[in-house]
C-alpha cells in the first residue's frame, strides 16, 4: 500500500498523532498509545513517525523502537508497517527469535546497527 492507497486518518487518529509529536517534541523519549484493537494504533504511530521525520525531530541516525507483547503482534506489526510506507524513512528489522535467534549475535547486532526500526518483544530485547 502506497500512501497514496492508504485511508484517509479519521478525526481522533489525527489528534492522537499531533499529540505524540507534541509530547516528543517536547522532549518525551517513551510513548506509550491505548487504543482498543482495531482503532489504528499503527496507523497513528506511522503518521507521527512521518510528522517528526518531517519536522526535522527524528534525524537520520535515530532510532524507533517498536515493543511489544507477544511474536504475533511483533510481526502482525513489522507487516503493517512495511505496508504503510515506514520502510520509505529507513530500514525495518525484526529481531529474530525461536530458530532464527540461532543467527550469531554479531550479525544480529549489525543488522539493529543498521536499521532505523527496530521490532521487538521484551524477552527478545533482554536477550539480544
Amino acid at each position: 500500500m502506497s500512501k497514496s492507497e492508504r485511508p484517509e486518518p479519521r478525526n481522533y487518529q489525527v489528534n492522537a498523532r499531533d499529540q505524540v509529536v507534541q509530547v516528543i517534541d517536547d522532549g518525551k523519549k517513551v510513548i506509550l498509545v491505548l487504543l482498543p484493537t482495531g482503532m489504528g494504533k499503527t496507523f497513528i504511530i506511522t503518521l507521527s513517525i512521518e510528522a517528526l521525520i518531517e519536522n526535522g525531530t527524528l534525524e537520520k541516525n535515530d532510532k524507533v523502537l517498536f515493543l511489544v507483547q507477544d511474536r504475533k503482534l511483533k510481526h502482525q506489526l513489522y507487516d503493517m508497517a512495511q505496508a504503510l510506507g515506514l520502510g520509505d524513512y529507513g530500514d525495518l528489522f525484526l529481531l529474530p527469535e525461536g530458530r532464527q535467534s540461532k543467527i550469531e549475535a554479531g550479525i544480529t547486532r549489525k543488522h539493529a546497527q543498521i536499521a532505523k526500526f527496530i521490532f521487538a518483544t521484551p524477552i527478545l530485547l533482554l536477550n539480544s
